[in-house]
């Protein structure tokens, strides 16, 4: 009779302090399930330090936030807070949320980063909604856009790049002579610093190297290669028999990997490996080309669209692509009504293109 409890602060709906606070019953019923007498006295005494509501509203109004979430209080008394709130601040659609417990809110936060443009792609001034195009490097909260040559200046990565060779072993003699000629069906040229046919006579203008040391210092011969270059990151190399015949027993295609690069390369293995194909006349074997070529082409245009038909006596290949008729005369003539799709089918076909045609050689690169 002499003992009391008081509550100091806010008691949540449910509990067992609510109900004696509210309802002041004679017995309580404890976690064991027994009932008790409730005989000392209860008093309760806020000493809550939440803030009211005029606090509450000064404090969102000088933090500028456009959500709240309300997670402690009783229901109705929040369910008020969050009228009186919304009230307050429907000139800037303040967003209040009221979760129960166990409740998911899902806020999505719009914030914008400070990037910096350094290197070849800060030379000219943006344009306004100009796509810049670099390398994003993130670091520590820090963005920076550069170009991939300058990754090495203007960030601690280190630049590295992927070397590649196949080697073609070939399945009967051939000379040099004839190994060049057959690349020449399959690219447009070659660089006039590299190779020149002439009169039925190959000059390698092309680096010769000596693979070397080691071999020379066991006092084996060292090996002999001629390096030909088909593009500034793809290069040809044929060794030279150490016997002194001009047979030739395979072929190494040597490159860096890039996009440009990768397709040369295995444009040339391909026409290689056709070496292995037997001996054809001349107007036989360009009719059959021609055959192959446009079947290959519709096959590779089927990758990218659906119901592509082909007339072989045209040649022509008719398909719907995005809602629009397409018609394609090969090789490279697209007719389409609409512009946009006109040019997204003319870059796919200019790709395909220079997988089956020869290839035209150039510093810059393909137009792909």
């Amino acid at each position: 009779q002499k003992s009391g409890c008081i509550f100091a602060g806010y008691s949540v709906e449910g509990t067992l302090a609510k109900q004696v606070c509210v309802q002041r019953p004679n017995e309580i019923v404890r976690q064991d399930g027994k009932s008790v007498p409730l005989a000392m006295s209860i008093e309760e005494i806020s000493f809550s330090a939440h803030s009211d509501f005029a606090q509450t509203r000064d404090f969102i109004d000088v933090t500028e936030v456009n959500n709240v979430v309300l997670v402690h209080g009783d229901h109705n008394n929040v369910r008020k807070l969050k009228d009186r709130l919304t009230e307050e601040f429907k000139h800037k659609k303040l967003q209040v949320y009221t979760p129960k417990n166990t409740d998911t809110v899902r806020i999505k936060f719009v914030h914008e980063n400070i990037v910096k443009v350094m290197g070849k792609v800060a030379n000219e001034y943006p344009r306004p909604n100009q796509v810049l195009k670099g390398i994003l490097v993130s670091k520590d909260f820090q963005h920076t856009i550069v170009d991939p040559e300058d990754i090495g200046t203007y960030t601690n990565l280190q630049l590295g790049a992927v070397r590649n060779t196949i080697i073609v072993p070939l399945n009967r003699d051939y000379s040099l002579r004839q190994i060049l000629l057959h690349l020449h069906k399959y690219f447009l040229s070659f660089s006039s610093q590299d190779i020149v046919v002439e009169n039925d006579e190959v000059e390698v203008v092309a680096k010769e190297i000596t693979a070397a040391s080691e071999t020379a210092a066991q006092g084996q011969q060292p090996q002999h290669f001629i390096v030909i270059h088909l593009s500034p990151e793809v290069q040809l190399s044929i060794e030279r028999p150490a016997d002194g015949t001009t047979t030739i027993r395979e072929v190494s295609v040597t490159w860096t990997t890039s996009k440009y690069a990768d397709l040369i390369a295995d444009a040339t293995v391909v026409a290689l490996l056709h070496l292995y194909a037997p001996p054809r006349t001349q107007v036989a074997a360009e009719i059959e080309d021609d055959v192959f070529r446009i079947k290959c082409m519709h096959q590779m245009l089927t990758q990218y669209f659906t119901g592509v038909h082909l007339d072989m006596a045209s040649p022509t290949f008719t398909f719907m692509y995005m809602g629009e008729k397409v018609k394609i005369m090969a090789p490279l003539m697209v007719e389409c009504s609409n512009a946009d799709v006109k040019h997204k089918v003319s870059n796919i076909l200019r790709r395909i293109f220079l997988t089956l045609y020869p290839l035209p050689i150039a510093d810059e690169g393909c137009c792909c």
